[in-house]
């Protein structure tokens, strides 16, 4: 995704270390108004880049171009874009992170077509996407599952800062690197030879439309109307780059586009420790999905027994996957393995919960007599009804204290109620109760490193490192899809690089 071409919100607190230089107050006063992270390996480079742009502008000190930056400047978006484009990657690639992919496949992409098929509009945005990529494997999933889509009103937008990204992207030609893990049929199915390089077929190209969007503009609907009312937000990849008040801005600015109901998708675990007010998590094998909650009733129903929240919530006879209830969006999975296509083919037992990355690396048999409880347990939290799931947790813990996967339950609905101590408690319980468990590691960890506890999350990424050293490097990792080994590795030695936070 393109998390290289945005740029970050002003009044975040430094991330750089301040050291006593002629630069050092420039630099950290870059770092409070662009929200970008600077890792310490980038601090030279954002100096020199100082150094430059002084010379290129004709400018005699770092002051002026912090006057460049400021909000209210005819030239803070370019030195912005400029900033963003220096301290972050553009890494991306078709089908990237087949896991999430699967998902939108299989469930996500099925289930808001039959929601809308009754208005036959459906609106889905692949926001700092780069050079296209994303948007493109957006559009080659709806070429297959939506055969009348000519009869639809349907806008599939891709959005970036950069301008020559964007260009590429319309251009629809693509090497080899970003078809990397694609094999020949796929290439041959949407693409043509071009030299040495690859083109879209053409109607795969013009299925999608492309604009330049800065997700830091105070707006966005403003900016451009047709980021209103949307039924998917692809956001991946990018929140990593940002201090913690840029990521706040950029989640409500997009909540803000979604329609009552729509979905937001983001990378593994780039919330960290926020819990985004309006949005309601939904969790699969693959991912954690982020649904916009209608205004609540003054009595919530979702507190309330659903006549349909059975013992078995599966998909009744004759309801094809991903045709799901959208009360209620995620259904645990019954005997029957073709009956929830959100659920990796790997994912056994057939009773494993909605969650599914709680399968223990260890390898240990747990007792099998609580698994209908806890079952229910998850269809309830991914209901939004947080209090029962809560309820049946503490029952079942209560009859079976050594029920890791209770305490972890626990610890993911007191996140999502922003009830972060009593999370913490839940998931260090989990932790010691299972200690190889990536899933309840992953967790804290990232309720760590967004608490301010820099030497906690270490050690809890020194830990992570230890479980992952035990898989091969090449395979899924069991809590986050089909993300490798190693690249959830890159990704704990990319927190590692990041200075501590000041204040």
């Amino acid at each position: 995704m393109s998390p290289a071409h945005q740029a970050g919100s002003e009044g975040g607190h430094p991330t750089v270390d301040q050291a006593a230089d002629p630069l050092s107050d420039c630099t950290a006063e870059i770092v409070r108004l662009t929200g970008l992270r600077v890792q310490s390996g980038n601090r030279a480079r954002l100096e020199s880049h100082v150094h430059a742009r002084l010379q290129r502008l004709g400018l005699h000190r770092p002051e002026e171009l912090l006057q460049r930056l400021r909000p209210g400047s005819d030239s803070a978006a370019e030195e912005r874009r400029l900033l963003a484009e220096l301290l972050t990657t553009g890494e991306t690639f078709f089908m990237r992170d087949r896991g999430q992919m699967q998902l939108l496949q299989g469930h996500l992409l099925p289930r808001l077509i039959e929601e809308r098929r009754g208005e036959r509009r459906l609106a889905i945005w692949s926001s700092a996407c780069s050079t296209g990529e994303e948007t493109y494997s957006l559009a080659i999933l709806l070429h297959a599952l939506l055969p009348d889509r000519h009869d639809w009103d349907l806008r599939l937008i891709g959005s970036d800062v950069n301008a020559s990204a964007l260009e590429r992207a319309r251009a629809g030609v693509y090497g080899e690197w970003s078809l990397r893990g694609s094999d020949a049929a796929f290439r041959q199915r949407h693409f043509t030879r071009h030299g040495w390089q690859w083109r879209l077929r053409e109607p795969i190209r013009r299925m999608a439309r492309f604009t330049r969007q800065d997700l830091l503009q105070a707006d966005l609907v403003a900016a451009d109307p047709n980021l209103s009312g949307l039924d998917l937000i692809l956001c991946r990849n990018f929140l990593i780059y940002l201090a913690p008040p840029a990521v706040a801005a950029v989640v409500e600015r997009l909540t803000a586009c979604l329609r009552d109901g729509g979905l937001l998708l983001f990378g593994h675990a780039e919330l960290g420790a926020h819990r985004p007010a309006g949005l309601r998590a939904e969790m699969y094998p693959q991912s954690v999905v982020y649904r916009k909650a209608p205004p609540l009733p003054s009595h919530p129903a979702s507190l309330a027994p659903s006549p349909s929240s059975g013992r078995s919530s599966g998909p009744r006879s004759g309801r094809s996957p991903g045709q799901s209830s959208s009360r209620h969006p995620m259904h645990a999975p019954t005997g029957t393995r073709d009956q929830s296509r959100s659920r990796p083919a790997s994912a056994a037992p057939s009773r494993l919960p909605p969650s599914g990355p709680l399968q223990p690396v260890s390898g240990r048999t747990r007792t099998a007599q609580p698994r209908e409880p806890l079952q229910s347990a998850w269809v309830d939290a991914n209901a939004g009804r947080h209090a029962r799931a809560l309820q049946t947790c503490r029952r079942l813990v209560e009859r079976e204290p050594t029920q890791a996967e209770a305490h972890l339950l626990i610890g993911l609905v007191a996140l999502e109620l922003g009830r972060n101590h009593e999370a913490r408690a839940a998931l260090r319980k989990a932790i010691y109760l299972e200690p190889d468990s990536i899933a309840a590691h992953v967790h804290l960890e990232a309720l760590q490193r967004q608490s301010a506890e820099p030497l906690a999350a270490r050690r809890t990424r020194a830990r992570l490192r230890q479980l992952l050293s035990h898989l091969p490097p090449d395979s899924p990792v069991p809590l986050l899809g089909d993300t490798r080994v190693l690249d959830l590795q890159a990704r704990l030695s990319q927190f590692d690089a990041e200075p501590c936070p000041t204040t």
